[in-house]
């Protein structure tokens, strides 16, 4: 997939942070360079200077999982199955390699195939204590199967969240004022209000970020007017203490 130009990127963000903040209304917005873009309102302009938080190896890693639930969504939907309900859990520390992607889904279907539990009933294939778990690749730790008749729609398979959150530090936030506190003389130049957007999770995935405890109610220091933390999947705003 194409990268987006970083502009794109950043406009998209501001568009998406514009929209946690129905009381301001810019008249105009006008993409600058330190700060991003420029905002004119009815009383100030504001400059707001946007910053991102990734964990791109993460990312990766857990865009591979989804990838291979949904090719194992479609092989099970070729099946003559009953409706089940799988979730996957992956061991992390033994990423897909990128070839083996297909495979590993074909793997899980036949697991999936091989262990439909009666109706209103789940089982749990895990590779070591399951008579069907040898049919798991090492990759996977373990897949829980559930059926349902009465719903019944189609077959899902989607990963379980086994708390491969990363946790957004103090540091980490504190790393980010630091870096762009020194072209604040130059932001000031150019508006009346500098505004600092710390954006994540910005990869359609919702857990790859967890807050650390306390990180809202501490007190930054870095001299802009106003600092958000905003969660680009959620589109949910917190506006961080500077002093």
């Amino acid at each position: 997939m194409k990268r987006l130009p970083q502009k794109q990127i950043e406009r998209r963000i501001l568009e998406r942070f514009l929209e946690t903040q129905p009381q301001l209304q810019p008249r105009n917005i006008h993409e600058s360079e330190s700060p991003d873009f420029i905002l004119d309102t009815a009383d100030y302009t504001i400059g707001v200077e946007i910053t991102g938080i990734h964990d791109e190896q993460r990312q990766k890693l857990i865009s591979d999982w989804l990838k291979i639930a949904c090719l194992c969504e479609k092989e099970i939907s070729t099946r003559k199955l009953p409706v089940v309900f799988a979730h996957i859990m992956f061991n992390e520390h033994l990423p897909p390699r990128k070839a083996g992607v297909p495979i590993i889904a074909r793997q899980v279907a036949d697991c999936i195939g091989a262990s439909v539990p009666a109706d209103q009933e789940s089982v749990t294939v895990r590779r070591q204590r399951h008579p069907n778990g040898g049919l798991l690749p090492r990759e996977i730790a373990f897949v829980s199967v559930s059926r349902f008749d009465h719903l019944g729609g189609t077959s899902s398979v989607n990963i379980m969240d086994g708390g491969f959150s990363r946790l957004l530090t103090k540091e980490i936030i504190k790393q980010r004022l630091d870096g762009k506190s020194g072209r604040l003389p130059v932001y000031r130049k150019k508006c009346q209000k500098i505004w600092l957007v710390i954006a994540y999770e910005l990869g359609g995935i919702a857990s790859l970020f967890k807050l650390e405890d306390g990180l809202l109610t501490t007190t930054f220091t870095g001299g802009f007017d106003r600092v958000f933390l905003f969660n680009g999947f959620t589109k949910r705003t917190y506006e961080l203490q500077v002093g």
